[in-house]
């Protein structure tokens, strides 16, 4: 360290999500997304339902050709499975990504 100077100090980030369960009636969907480069496919992974005292209720998986962005994977993770769980007819829906 040169003389003269002092230490830079970082703010330090107090950061805290506390996720809840939902409410009588509410479902989770969970929805996970996952590329794989070398078979030029993008897969939504692990859309998956649960009810609200997190019982397994209904899993789901999709591939999608060809290979797209991050973001506009997890984007039509996300639109999938709002459509997914419209077909099924549930109501008060979490989704989780």
């Amino acid at each position: 360290m040169d003389a003269g100077l002092a230490p830079v100090q970082q703010p330090s980030l107090d950061i805290r999500v506390q996720l809840e369960k939902p409410s009588r009636s509410k479902s989770k969907c969970s929805i996970g997304t996952s590329f794989a480069i070398n078979q030029n496919r993008a897969g939504i992974v692990g859309m998956c339902i649960r009810d609200e005292i997190e019982s397994f209720v209904l899993p789901r998986t999709e591939w999608h050709s060809p290979i797209i962005s991050v973001d506009e994977g997890e984007a039509g993770g996300l639109l999938s499975s709002i459509h997914w769980v419209h077909h099924l007819h549930l109501d008060e829906v979490i989704f989780l990504t």
